[in-house]
């Protein structure tokens, strides 16, 4: 592949082997994504929703007790960050966030949800398809 930097150098790459991968933008990348993300609810089972918007995934899970809540958001992160791994993907660990809604009388108790030793970070607000949703 040819380079030109800002002085209008001309330099050469070299080749390498491409492990896996398709090219960014391309048509064959959108539709391997899909085939990847669409078999999503079959991984993680009934206990949460997957929504799928364009290469945007939010994932819902419902439960009425946090303790167990806790326990099943890091069973079935668990789970997705397995297949994540088996399947050549990445997740991006600066775009991931968790809000938790719970009503007011509601009995709070620390989420953490590990991702590589890592937690993932809690929001009071998030964008979803374009509507702004609050934890108030």
């Amino acid at each position: 592949m040819l380079l030109c930097n800002e002085n209008d150098n001309i330099t050469t790459s070299t080749w390498a082997k491409v492990e896996h991968g398709v090219l960014q933008g391309s048509i064959l990348g959108l539709l391997l994504l899909l085939s990847f993300i669409n078999n999503l609810s079959k991984i993680v089972g009934d206990k949460l929703v997957p929504i799928l918007f364009a290469d945007d995934t939010s994932i819902l899970l419902l439960h009425s007790d946090p303790t167990d809540f806790n326990n099943d958001i890091n069973t079935v992160f668990k789970i997705l960050t397995d297949w994540i791994k088996r399947n050549c993907l990445s997740l991006n660990f600066t775009k991931t966030q968790f809000t938790n809604f719970t009503p007011k009388n509601n009995n709070q108790i620390e989420i953490n949800i590990n991702y590589n030793n890592k937690y993932i970070p809690t929001i009071t607000y998030t964008k979803f398809l374009g509507l702004t949703v609050e934890i108030h």
